[in-house]
């Protein structure tokens, strides 16, 4: 349908145009259509040049310019009646191009003013539309850019919000020694369920990796609690019966030095008890330096896990502070975004309500230029010229509201 109509305002324009043909003078650039019926040779299209002239088999040049389509007929059939035998039937028709097209004009506050081709039952409306609708200016587009920006931060802060508000819940469950993520029920009611679901298991996923660690942590305590009980009890057994010996070992090397000496003895044995003393006591100097190492690294490995509960809470707490001094400039800057975006809002509908186009029609008739205030519905004709003015108030004269045209009809 709406191919149909264009197809048939393109042809109400050529009819247009056809009717303007009688009184329109030719001018370079124009493109005519030659016929003669007695030769099919001659038939062609033929273009005014920049000088005026057309060029045309057996005639050569002949001057164009400023002669109507009835008048250059005319002198090509003079000029060529003379190589045919009785009546020439020669035709020349004016070949329709934007220079011929009737056109109206917009001008004033539209994006794109100029000259556009007329068409019937055109509006002020269709004309300011063709111009590429009304003008918004820098400081308007920068308005509408800023609140974009600040809607983009408004998002921002709300999602900002949701996530430390779970954060916090889960830094709580932690320090509470809890192994679930509590929200209370009332928060967060902007948010779906499926979008909770969302925020508490991402929170869930970095508290069990938490717990995994310090339940880890704890078993390193207990082994070391275990195995050091043990492993000192043990040694110090060792050293205690390393001493026995030792003090033995002592009372028969002065029983067996006392015989040598009285020459009851052989000094052999005087000197295996002294090399068995000297044994004894290597080792028990060796368990003491066992046990020594064994009571340090306990001693080490208990503070490293002592730090390390006593940093996790640390760290815990700090990342709570940290959280909701975070939620709370994020609630700030939502507060603040809101606030701008409330004004560009205001603004935006109060510009509305003050702000509106006037339009005014031009129109030239018998030599005479009138002007009126018309309305987007305001029926145009060729040649008409639509000026558009930004007016405050809304008021809009109503004048031609009815569609009726200006006058000089």
């Amino acid at each position: 349908m709406r191919l149909m109509i264009f197809i048939i305002s393109i042809c109400l324009s050529f009819v247009s145009v056809a009717a303007r043909a009688d009184t329109y003078k030719l001018q370079p650039g124009d493109e005519v259509e030659i016929w003669v019926a007695q030769d099919e040779r001659m038939n062609r299209d033929a273009v005014v040049s920049p000088d005026g002239n057309l060029s045309l088999p057996l005639v050569g040049q002949i001057q164009a310019q400023d002669q109507t389509v009835d008048q250059l007929e005319a002198t090509l059939t003079e000029k060529l009646a003379g190589f045919f035998k009785g009546e020439l039937n020669l035709s020349v028709m004016l070949k329709p191009g934007p220079q011929h097209m009737p056109m109206v004009y917009v001008v004033g506050d539209v994006d794109a003013p100029g000259a556009f081709p007329y068409r019937p039952t055109m509006t002020v409306l269709h004309a300011v539309t063709v111009a590429g609708g009304l003008y918004r200016t820098p400081m308007e587009a920068r308005d509408q850019d800023r609140a974009v920006v600040v809607e983009g931060q408004i998002d921002q802060s709300r999602k900002n919000i949701a996530e430390l508000t779970v954060r916090i819940a889960r830094i709580n469950s932690e320090l509470a020694g809890q192994e679930q993520v509590i929200l209370p029920d009332d928060a967060l009611p902007e948010l779906s369920d499926a979008e909770k679901v969302t925020l508490l298991n991402r929170e869930k996923q970095v508290l069990d990796a938490h717990i995994a660690e310090f339940q880890a942590q704890k078993r390193v305590q207990q082994q070391l609690n275990d195995f050091g009980v043990s492993g000192t009890d043990a040694i110090r057994r060792q050293i205690e019966s390393v001493k026995n010996r030792v003090a033995l070992a002592k009372e028969r090397l002065a029983a067996t030095a006392s015989l040598v000496s009285k020459g009851l003895s052989h000094k052999s044995a005087q000197l295996e008890l002294e090399a068995e003393v000297g044994e004894l006591n290597e080792q028990g100097d060796q368990l003491q330096s066992e046990l020594s190492a064994l009571e340090s690294t306990s001693v080490n490995e208990r503070s490293r896990i002592d730090t390390y509960f006593t940093t996790r809470q640390s760290s815990l707490l700090a990342e709570l502070h940290e959280s909701e001094r975070q939620l709370e400039a994020a609630r700030n800057g939502l507060v603040e975004a809101e606030r701008v975006m409330s004004i560009y809002r205001n603004t935006e509908m109060a510009e509305r309500r003050g702000i509106t186009a006037g339009f005014t029609v031009i129109r030239t008739h018998d030599g005479k230029v009138t002007e009126a205030p018309a309305e987007e519905t305001t029926l145009l004709q060729p040649g008409d010229l639509v000026r558009v003015t930004y007016q405050q108030g809304g008021q809009r004269s109503a004048a031609l509201a009815d569609g009726t045209q200006p006058s000089g009809n």
